[in-house]
């Protein structure tokens, strides 16, 4: 694992923050609202891969957990609506615990919760159950993992 991403990654990530920013002019924002969030989107994103390759896989999910319940307590103080705040709570705290979780385990992004089945005789089948694994995931994790190492 080299110290620099590759361009490929660089010019991906710089296209993801340009999408932000015309996502945002279309919504109507000013110039400066759109650059300034497309260049924090590119700061995060920056951020969490650096901390993913010294710490681990899962690593930005902390990251990424603990900024969404900032945010949202800065934004519960400023009158936000309740169901925002309880709605950004859960998203940011499942985050942060799975994040905890998948690094305390050791686990990887390569490691499946749940194989998904595409025989190409109709849909891809095993969906639901990977997608309630994973999200069940921080919770069974210490269940299923091996700990003997």
């Amino acid at each position: 694992m080299t110290a620099l991403p590759d361009r490929t990654t660089v010019v991906s990530e710089l296209f993801r923050a340009g999408v932000v920013g015309a996502a945002l002019l279309a919504l109507g924002e000013s110039m400066a609202m759109a650059a300034g969030t497309a260049a924090g989107f590119l700061a995060l994103r920056a951020l969490g891969d650096a901390i993913q390759r010294v710490v681990g896989d899962y690593a930005d999910h902390v990251l990424l957990g603990g900024a969404i319940l900032v945010g949202v307590a800065l934004l519960a103080r400023s009158g936000i609506g309740v169901s925002w705040v309880v709605g950004g709570a859960l998203v940011g705290g499942w985050l942060l615990v799975d994040g905890v979780q998948q690094l305390r385990y050791g686990r990887t992004r390569d490691q499946s919760v749940a194989p998904l089945v595409a025989d190409g005789n109709g849909p891809i089948r095993g969906f639901l159950r990977a997608l309630l694994g994973r999200l069940l995931a921080p919770i069974t994790l210490s269940r299923t993992a091996d700990v003997s190492r």
